[in-house]
Protein backbone atom coordinates (compact mmCIF):
# COMPACT_ATOMS: atom_id res chain seq x y z
CA UNK A 1 0.00 0.00 0.00
CA UNK A 2 2.70 2.32 0.97
CA UNK A 3 4.89 1.85 -1.88
CA UNK A 4 2.01 2.43 -4.32
CA UNK A 5 1.16 5.48 -2.79
CA UNK A 6 4.71 6.28 -2.98
CA UNK A 7 4.58 5.72 -6.77
CA UNK A 8 1.34 7.56 -7.58
CA UNK A 9 3.26 10.97 -5.87
CA UNK A 10 5.99 10.41 -8.06
CA UNK A 11 3.92 9.90 -11.19
CA UNK A 12 1.80 12.81 -10.33
CA UNK A 13 5.01 15.02 -9.62
CA UNK A 14 6.67 13.72 -13.27
CA UNK A 15 3.18 14.66 -14.89
CA UNK A 16 2.76 18.21 -13.39
CA UNK A 17 6.61 19.04 -14.57
CA UNK A 18 5.83 17.64 -17.93
CA UNK A 19 2.12 19.52 -17.63
CA UNK A 20 4.02 23.06 -16.89
CA UNK A 21 6.64 22.65 -19.69
CA UNK A 22 3.74 21.84 -22.60
CA UNK A 23 1.93 25.06 -21.22
CA UNK A 24 4.99 27.35 -21.23
CA UNK A 25 6.25 26.22 -24.61
CA UNK A 26 2.49 26.81 -25.78
CA UNK A 27 2.67 30.78 -24.15
CA UNK A 28 6.32 31.12 -26.11
CA UNK A 29 4.99 29.72 -29.83
CA UNK A 30 2.10 31.77 -29.46
CA UNK A 31 4.23 34.61 -27.99
CA UNK A 32 6.58 34.05 -31.53
CA UNK A 33 3.39 33.62 -33.70
CA UNK A 34 2.21 37.38 -32.80
CA UNK A 35 3.30 40.87 -34.71
CA UNK A 36 4.80 43.46 -32.78
CA UNK A 37 1.53 45.00 -32.32
CA UNK A 38 0.70 42.13 -30.59
CA UNK A 39 3.23 41.87 -28.58
CA UNK A 40 3.38 45.94 -27.40
CA UNK A 41 -0.41 45.05 -26.04
CA UNK A 42 0.99 42.25 -24.06
CA UNK A 43 1.69 43.30 -20.33
CA UNK A 44 3.86 40.62 -19.26
CA UNK A 45 6.82 41.20 -21.61
CA UNK A 46 9.24 43.86 -22.80
CA UNK A 47 11.65 44.65 -25.77
CA UNK A 48 15.07 45.35 -25.85
CA UNK A 49 16.95 46.51 -28.71
CA UNK A 50 14.51 48.77 -29.85
CA UNK A 51 15.54 52.29 -29.09
CA UNK A 52 17.08 54.80 -31.16
CA UNK A 53 17.89 58.26 -29.89
CA UNK A 54 16.82 61.36 -31.76
CA UNK A 55 19.68 64.03 -30.06
CA UNK A 56 17.61 63.93 -26.07
CA UNK A 57 14.58 61.59 -27.31
CA UNK A 58 14.46 57.97 -27.05
CA UNK A 59 12.31 56.08 -29.17
CA UNK A 60 11.35 52.47 -29.99
CA UNK A 61 12.51 51.45 -33.59
CA UNK A 62 8.50 50.30 -33.57
CA UNK A 63 7.32 53.87 -33.49
CA UNK A 64 9.39 55.04 -36.25
CA UNK A 65 9.31 54.92 -40.07
CA UNK A 66 11.03 55.74 -43.26
CA UNK A 67 10.57 59.39 -44.53
CA UNK A 68 12.75 58.52 -47.41
CA UNK A 69 15.52 56.22 -47.94
CA UNK A 70 17.77 57.85 -45.86
CA UNK A 71 16.11 59.33 -43.08
CA UNK A 72 14.38 57.88 -40.03
CA UNK A 73 11.44 59.99 -38.67
CA UNK A 74 8.80 58.94 -35.79
CA UNK A 75 5.43 57.74 -36.99
CA UNK A 76 3.52 60.34 -34.90
CA UNK A 77 4.15 64.42 -33.40
CA UNK A 78 6.34 64.42 -30.43
CA UNK A 79 5.99 67.37 -27.91
CA UNK A 80 9.05 69.96 -28.19
CA UNK A 81 10.31 71.54 -25.00
CA UNK A 82 12.67 74.27 -24.48
CA UNK A 83 14.20 75.00 -21.13
CA UNK A 84 13.05 78.40 -19.31
CA UNK A 85 15.23 78.78 -16.36
CA UNK A 86 14.47 75.93 -14.37
CA UNK A 87 11.40 74.73 -15.78
CA UNK A 88 10.25 73.16 -19.15
CA UNK A 89 8.29 74.74 -21.13
CA UNK A 90 6.25 73.06 -24.18
CA UNK A 91 6.78 74.94 -27.39
CA UNK A 92 5.10 72.68 -30.05
CA UNK A 93 4.95 69.39 -31.59
CA UNK A 94 6.76 67.78 -34.37
CA UNK A 95 8.03 65.15 -36.07
CA UNK A 96 11.48 64.08 -35.14
CA UNK A 97 13.98 63.28 -38.34
CA UNK A 98 17.28 61.66 -38.29
CA UNK A 99 19.29 60.72 -40.93
CA UNK A 100 20.72 56.81 -40.78
CA UNK A 101 24.02 57.89 -41.34
CA UNK A 102 26.16 60.28 -39.24
CA UNK A 103 28.70 60.13 -36.95
CA UNK A 104 29.33 58.31 -33.42
CA UNK A 105 31.73 59.78 -30.81
CA UNK A 106 34.08 56.99 -29.89
CA UNK A 107 36.56 57.70 -27.19
CA UNK A 108 40.41 56.46 -27.30
CA UNK A 109 42.32 57.52 -24.40
CA UNK A 110 42.24 60.84 -23.82
CA UNK A 111 40.49 62.30 -27.15
CA UNK A 112 37.24 61.52 -29.05
CA UNK A 113 37.19 60.42 -32.69
CA UNK A 114 34.45 60.61 -34.74
CA UNK A 115 33.68 57.94 -37.18
CA UNK A 116 30.94 56.70 -39.94
CA UNK A 117 27.94 55.48 -38.38
CA UNK A 118 24.81 53.65 -40.23
CA UNK A 119 21.67 52.87 -38.27
CA UNK A 120 20.08 50.02 -39.29
CA UNK A 121 17.01 49.93 -40.34
CA UNK A 122 16.58 46.19 -39.89
CA UNK A 123 17.41 44.89 -36.82
CA UNK A 124 17.08 41.62 -33.98
CA UNK A 125 14.38 42.95 -31.45
CA UNK A 126 15.15 41.09 -27.90
CA UNK A 127 11.67 40.13 -26.54
CA UNK A 128 11.91 39.48 -22.79
CA UNK A 129 9.84 38.85 -20.00
CA UNK A 130 8.16 42.30 -18.30
CA UNK A 131 9.36 41.86 -14.09
CA UNK A 132 8.52 44.24 -11.17
CA UNK A 133 12.16 43.30 -10.01
CA UNK A 134 13.84 44.10 -13.01
CA UNK A 135 14.91 40.81 -13.94
CA UNK A 136 14.63 40.32 -17.64
CA UNK A 137 14.86 36.82 -18.56
CA UNK A 138 15.51 36.43 -22.65
CA UNK A 139 12.40 34.64 -24.31
CA UNK A 140 12.95 35.04 -27.82
CA UNK A 141 13.76 37.70 -30.95
CA UNK A 142 12.46 39.00 -33.73
CA UNK A 143 13.25 40.46 -36.75
CA UNK A 144 11.51 43.54 -37.40
CA UNK A 145 12.25 46.28 -40.68
CA UNK A 146 11.45 49.77 -40.37
CA UNK A 147 8.01 50.34 -42.77
CA UNK A 148 7.48 53.21 -45.17
CA UNK A 149 5.83 56.28 -43.61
Amino acid sequence: MIFSFKKALLTAAIFSVFSATATQNTYLETLKNMNFDELAAQYDIAFEGDQIFFKGNVVSILNTCMADPHTIRTKSKVVIETLDDEDFIVIGHDYLYKSVNGLKAMVDGDSVKYINHTIATEKNIHIVTNDDDLDFDHLFSKRYKIKKC
